[in-house]
């Protein structure tokens, strides 16, 4: 990569640390998310705050399918996706939603797909990385954004 001619400047918006989500061991790229569902007439219908690892391997966002209830969704009612081979698997299709996500004070469209085998949520680059600038300061576990 070549050293630009001149530097450009990003002036974050938003900051937050995110050793919070593991704990112990070395802090992943985790934030936290406040997601909703709403039906087609606007009508919430339901959300929850998680901490999210940012996964910018993932297209889409994935979620527990123990989360359903939350949102007031049924697995059966819900369009399969394609999943890829997600979570070291073969090929699957899983549940779908389009959900809000709020994050750093915007609130953006997800597709998230719902797993039994998803061991934490996992925020995508789908509509995430289109709307926010993120930066991940490794050395002091400090997450920054553009919203």
């Amino acid at each position: 990569m070549d050293r630009l001619r001149n530097p450009h400047v990003l002036t974050f918006t938003h900051g937050e640390p995110y050793s919070f989500m593991l704990g112990a061991g070395s802090p992943e790229p985790a934030i936290y998310v406040h997601f909703a569902a709403i039906d087609i007439a606007g009508r919430l219908l339901g959300h929850q705050r998680l901490g999210c690892l940012v996964d910018s391997g993932a297209d889409c966002t994935f979620l527990p399918a123990s989360l359903l209830r939350v949102f007031n969704l049924s697995a059966d009612d819900l369009p399969k996706k394609d999943a890829g081979n997600a979570f070291g698997g073969e090929k699957i299709k899983l549940p779908a939603a389009h959900l809000i996500a709020h994050i750093f004070g915007k609130g953006i469209e997800v597709m998230a797909l719902f797993s039994e085998n998803c061991p934490m949520p996992l925020l995508g680059r789908m509509g995430v990385f289109d709307s926010l600038n993120i930066a991940f300061v490794r050395n002091e576990s400090v997450c920054f954004a553009v919203a």
